[in-house]
């Protein structure tokens, strides 16, 4: 590794000691740039060989569509909670620091999606999610209707609090917490899971990564709802808009030092 390039979630690491750490270490080995807003992130990662990224896991999903399009793999050192997307404790920087300047580690793709809501025949935004995308009334009292359509086939008609696409990532966040299978992160597919149905007949649904996903909404009490894309960001939708659901052209590039499987890290994380 030539270029190594830090980003920094500055409310998980207040007076930046970690980074400080992180930073001296690297700098008798290789170049270091380092930054806290990622607005920056085409100017400070340009020739970088990896993305380190000091936060929770939802640092790294804001980290994760950003560099997805560039190829750039990215290795997550935890300052959260969980930490499910991180490689790294603070407890085992160094020594994962020299694996990762040695080369001694793997690279794992990780599946997206992305959405266009359109409305009226015009598209009005696009986004991209490493975990999901969540149709929702934006009220904790209102239901959302949504018409589910894949590949045009009518599926049905959710009325939910809510509609959580996962990719297989995601499947073990909002989408497991909904009552969604968890599914092993290598795969490629979405998942719908609707969020406390008003039905007993609706259930989750588990869809090929080459197919289309339509979500029709319809009426609720407020006339509008949100698309959410990784808990992050989001667009508010009217009756009658579409968000159509594809695979995203782009993938996550996860850097593993550990060699931890997937299913090893779920008993760890997940079930304790």
């Amino acid at each position: 590794m030539k270029k190594i390039a830090v980003y920094t979630n500055v409310r998980k690491d207040k007076d930046l000691s970690v980074t400080e750490r992180v930073t001296s270490y690297l700098e008798k080995r290789c170049g270091v740039v380092t930054f806290t807003d990622l607005e920056s992130f085409e100017e400070m990662c340009t020739d970088a060989d990896a993305l380190i990224v000091l936060g929770g896991d939802g640092t790294l999903l804001r980290a994760a569509r950003k560099t997805c399009s560039k190829k750039l793999p990215v290795l997550g050192i935890n300052l959260g909670k969980v930490g499910y997307l991180a490689e790294v404790d603070v407890d085992g920087i160094e020594e994962s620091l020299d694996k990762l300047l040695h080369g001694n580690f793997a690279v794992e793709e990780r599946f997206m999606i992305k959405a266009q809501v359109v409305r009226e025949g015009v598209t009005v935004s696009e986004h991209i999610a490493l975990n999901d995308l969540v149709i929702s009334s934006g009220s904790f009292k209102k239901l959302v209707s949504t018409k589910l359509y894949v590949n045009g086939d009518f599926v049905g008609a959710y009325d939910a609090d809510g509609v959580v696409i996962a990719t297989p990532t995601g499947s073990t966040a909002y989408s497991l917490s909904a009552g969604g299978p968890i599914t092993d992160s290598a795969m490629e597919l979405m998942i719908v899971t609707p969020i406390c149905p008003h039905a007993l007949s609706t259930r989750p649904l588990v869809v090929p990564a080459d197919k289309q996903i339509t979500a029709v909404v319809g009426e609720n009490r407020e006339r509008t709802s949100i698309l959410i894309a990784d808990g992050q960001t989001g667009e508010k939708l009217g009756v009658g808009d579409k968000v159509i659901i594809e695979a995203c052209d782009c993938k996550t590039r996860l850097i593993r030092l550990n060699g931890m499987s997937f299913y090893e890290t779920l008993r760890k994380k997940i079930s304790n």
